[in-house]
């Protein structure tokens, strides 16, 4: 085993307005009219010996699979990294260009080209800073103002926190995450939506200092606004909701010794196939585009006559799907980095719920792994609409029955779910054979 090593950095990616269409609602039919607030890519390069390791965490809602191959392969190019080293997370902000969540809006290929130069210039600079020293792990807190937006009690307020000191006592990186959808932005104005407040105070506390946000199990979690607060009180509140104990926690650790240990880092990337629910015979397809095309034929108003077109691209695609044979069944990427006696980190491409996430964390504490080691993360390394839990399926609700069409995909079954869990479980077994023993 070797020194535990790690370097950071972040470069800032924000588009023309006018050149980009915005994720995340469907609402948005016209370009970005401005910008709130810049958008970064952050990176953690992390070392152990020769073995290398690089977590990054852009501002945007999410990947599609064809983005996601686009933009790691400029990475692999511009770093000399493969795929399996690195993990692509996404902050899950609604107001950042489109990157293909929402099927059929225009994606600028040429920006996505250039954050993902941006994201290699960081990873090189995190290289080329890399600093022994220890990580510090704790949950640090609760979002305060966060809801279960389907009317069910699961819900996971806490915020972890992992911060990197170097030997000499000084705070090089923080790594946080949080479940809560990055939502309070609805307008046409680019923006990294409440994860901005701690991109700015953990630069105003700690210059240089990149502050990497890594997107939890916050798919059923809406930001919490009773008293109808302005979009602007509301951002700020949930922004220091979070970036004041993620600061303070930094504060606490600042200046401590942080002799290096002996330590390895151990990875998995694999694709594994998940069972979606079968496409509905083509005859029901027929009868089905026949409806929507009626219908968006005699709708005038913009937006409803842009909900009745998503639909009937689906329906369409569907159509052609089964005449070529396809299956509606996914094949996704699920990755876990583990650094040993430190921290574990699941990597899921999917909106993740709050159940999900339990489990997870569920099969990591019987493995050793303390709660606050333990990172879910959801939309990373492409989003494959939401991963609907099976225990949620007498519920109904948008996340199970509702979004899929929108990323162009069938909805999940009651097998989709448990495949991912039992590929997660395969891949936990193989990197930490000895069960209940901390890793």
């Amino acid at each position: 085993m070797f020194e535990l090593k790690c370097g950071f950095a972040q470069r800032a990616m924000t588009p023309v307005p006018e050149h980009v269409y915005l994720d995340g609602y469907g609402f948005r039919l016209t370009p970005a009219e401005g910008v709130h607030d810049p958008l970064y890519v952050k990176a953690c390069a992390i070392e152990c010996g020769e073995k290398k390791f690089a977590l990054l965490s852009f501002d945007i809602c999410g990947m599609s699979a064809a983005v996601y191959d686009y933009v790691s392969g400029h990475i692999e190019d511009l770093t000399g990294l493969e795929r399996s080293q690195f993990a692509l997370t996404c902050t899950h902000t609604h107001a950042a260009p489109a990157c293909g969540v929402l099927a059929g809006l225009p994606i600028q290929w040429d920006w996505l080209a250039f954050a993902a130069e941006m994201a290699s210039e960081a990873v090189n600079e995190a290289y080329s800073t890399t600093q022994a020293g220890q990580f510090s792990f704790s949950i640090v807190g609760d979002l305060e103002h966060v809801y279960n937006r389907r009317g069910r009690a699961p819900l996971d307020r806490r915020i972890r926190c992992g911060v990197f000191a170097g030997e000499d006592g000084k705070i090089r990186g923080i790594l946080a995450s949080a479940a809560c959808h990055a939502v309070v932005n609805k307008t046409m104005n680019i923006s990294a939506d409440f994860i901005s407040v701690l991109t700015q105070e953990a630069e105003q506390r700690y210059p240089g200092v990149p502050a990497i946000f890594i997107s939890g199990r916050g798919s059923d979690t809406n930001p919490h606004n009773p008293d109808g607060l302005p979009m602007e009180t509301l951002l700020a509140t949930l922004g220091h909701d979070l970036a004041d104990q993620v600061l303070n926690y930094a504060d606490a650790v600042s200046g401590q010794t942080m002799k290096a240990v002996a330590l390895e880092i151990l990875s998995d990337y694999r694709f594994t196939n998940v069972p979606m629910k079968p496409f509905t015979p083509a005859d029901v397809c027929r009868q089905e585009i026949k409806k929507l095309t009626e219908a968006f034929k005699n709708e005038k108003e913009a937006v409803a006559k842009h909900f009745i077109l998503r639909e009937l691209d689906y329906q369409r695609d569907v159509l052609k799907k089964i005449k070529k044979g396809e299956t509606p069944d996914l094949t996704v990427p699920l990755q876990i980095l583990v650094i040993k006696n430190t921290a574990v980190f699941v990597m899921l491409p999917f909106e993740v719920l709050t159940l999900t996430g339990h489990a997870i964390e569920d099969m990591l504490c019987a493995r050793g792994f303390a709660p606050e080691n333990i990172f879910v993360c959801g939309n990373s390394n492409s989003v494959n609409g939401y991963l609907a839990p099976y225990a949620e399926f007498e519920h109904g609700g948008y996340e199970v029955a509702g979004a899929a069409h929108w990323y162009g995909l069938a909805e999940c079954s009651v097998q989709s779910e448990q495949a991912v869990l039992n590929a997660i479980d395969d891949m936990l077994n193989a990197l930490c054979p000895e069960a209940n023993k901390t890793v």
